[in-house]
C-alpha cells in the first residue's frame, strides 16, 4: 500500500476471515522511481522464499478531453498504469524464472479494448498495458509463467474520484464531460461489487491454463464482453 496506516479495513477483514496471520502489509508507491518499485518487490519475494502470483492492481486516471490533459497528467497516468505494473514485474521475474512457474494478473479495463470519451490517457495506457502483457505472455510462457488480462466494466471503486476533473474543460467539450460530472466521482447506477473481480482473481491463480483476457461486469446496461464484441464489430455509434 501506499500509505500502511490505511490498512485498517484490509486487517478488520482478514481477521475477520481468520487469515490475518498469513497477512503482511509492505510500504510500496508503484509510481515511485521504477528501481525502488524493483527492489521492494524483490525484497518481500525474497523474504517469501519465491512469489507464487503478482496482481498488479493500481490504477488512476485523469478524466478530461484529451485537449485539456496536461503531460504532467499524461505521465502520472502511465507512471501508475503502466511504468508501475511493469516495475513490479521485473521485480518478480528473476524468482518466477528461477523456480519455473508463477502467474501475473494485470487489472486492465473494458478501456483496454474499448475508448472512452474524456479518458484518452487512462484508455491510452490501459491499451499500452495490454499489449505488454499479450507480448509477456509470449516471453514468459517457456518459464512455466503465465500472465493474464482482467478487464474490469464498471465497478464500485475509488476509482471514479481519482483525479477526475470533468469540470476543467474547453466550453465545446460539455457534451462529452457532461456524464463524467454528474457522476461528481461516485459509480454510475447498476456498477458492480469489487468483490466479483476478487473472486475472478482468485479463480485464475488457482487455475492451471488461464484464457489470456478475462472481461468482468456491467458497462451501460450490457456486459463488458458484450460491448468488447460489438466494438470488434464495428456495431457502437460512433
Amino acid at each position: 500500500m501506499r500509505d500502511p496506516i490505511r490498512a485498517d479495513r484490509l486487517l478488520d477483514a482478514a481477521d475477520a476471515a481468520g487469515v490475518a496471520a498469513h497477512l503482511e502489509v509492505a510500504a510500496l508507491d508503484v509510481a515511485a522511481p521504477a528501481a525502488a518499485v524493483e527492489a521492494t518487490v524483490a525484497s518481500i519475494a525474497s523474504a517469501a522464499g519465491g512469489l507464487d502470483a503478482l496482481v498488479n492492481n493500481a490504477g488512476t486516471a485523469f478524466i478530461a478531453p484529451a485537449e485539456r490533459l496536461t503531460d504532467g497528467d499524461w505521465r502520472r497516468t502511465f507512471d501508475t498504469n503502466l511504468f508501475g505494473a511493469m516495475a513490479c514485474i521485473r521485480g518478480v521475474l528473476p524468482h518466477m524464472r528461477q523456480r519455473a512457474c508463477g502467474t501475473i494478473v494485470n487489472i486492465s479495463s473494458i478501456n483496454g479494448r474499448v475508448p472512452a470519451e474524456g479518458g484518452a490517457a487512462y484508455t491510452a495506457s490501459k491499451f499500452a498495458l495490454e499489449g505488454l502483457s499479450e507480448t509477456l505472455r509470449l516471453e514468459l510462457r517457456s518459464f512455466g509463467i503465465r500472465v493474464v488480462i482482467v478487464e474490469p466494466g464498471q465497478f464500485s471503486t475509488g476509482m471514479w474520484g481519482v483525479g477526475s476533473r470533468a469540470g476543467d474543460e474547453e466550453p465545446a467539450y460539455n457534451a462529452i464531460c457532461e456524464e463524467w460530472r454528474s457522476l461528481g466521482g461516485a459509480p454510475p447506477p447498476g456498477a458492480g461489487d469489487p468483490a466479483e473481480i476478487g473472486l475472478l482473481v482468485a479463480d485464475i491463480l488457482a487455475h492451471p491454463d488461464p484464457a489470456l483476457r478475462y472481461p468482468i461486469g456491467p458497462v451501460g446496461g450490457m456486459t463488458a464482453a458484450e460491448l468488447i464484441e460489438r466494438h470488434l464489430a464495428g456495431t457502437l455509434s460512433g
